[in-house]
């Protein structure tokens, strides 16, 4: 089983943390921060390449807007950086 690492930026992390509090978001935040651990990315949301890093953006159906960019990828390791976590 591939090891995945999931960092935040501070702000991210903060609107995540605010979002999980949220008694009508709160289990859908929740849902989709376990969803980061569901890969290929591709199948996530949209892949692009932005400053030479593969990034992952949520999809339109999701209320959140969250941005991933993926650090480092080995067979056996992943790891994320969560750049943006908030409500659409």
């Amino acid at each position: 089983m591939k090891k995945i690492i999931v960092d935040f930026k501070q702000s991210a992390f903060d609107n995540f943390e605010a979002l999980s509090r949220d008694k009508r978001v709160g289990g859908l935040a929740q849902k989709f921060y376990r969803e980061l651990f569901d890969f290929p990315p591709e199948e996530w949301g949209r892949l692009r390449r932005e400053f030479g890093k593969d990034t992952f953006v949520s999809d339109r159906h999701i209320p959140f807007i969250i941005k991933v960019a993926v650090v480092e990828e080995k067979p056996e390791l992943v790891h994320l950086y969560v750049t943006e976590y908030r409500l659409r």
